[in-house]
């Protein structure tokens, strides 16, 4: 029994396995160029990020680096599939 059970699961992760990577969005060329990833078209589903950033410059002289602001835009799919 606990054989038959570990060989079922065993099919079962393989096949969910299998499902991921035949939905993972991948990115595309076509002639040299990069085309719009259909998984990435959702724009309701893009990750948003206001950041701030340490330069390496201080313009003001106030004698501490400056802080500069970046918004960081992203795929859902860098958070779900590893990309």
């Amino acid at each position: 029994m606990l054989i038959f059970l570990f060989g079922f699961l065993s099919l079962v992760s393989a096949q969910k396995k299998e499902a991921v990577l035949e939905t993972k969005a991948v990115p595309i060329f076509k002639d040299g160029e990069a085309q719009v990833v259909p998984g990435f078209n959702d724009e309701t589903k893009w990750i948003r990020h206001d950041l701030w950033v340490e330069t390496e410059f201080d313009t003001d002289g106030d004698g501490k680096k400056d802080r500069m602001h970046v918004s960081v835009t992203r795929p859902q799919q860098t958070e779900t599939e590893g990309l």
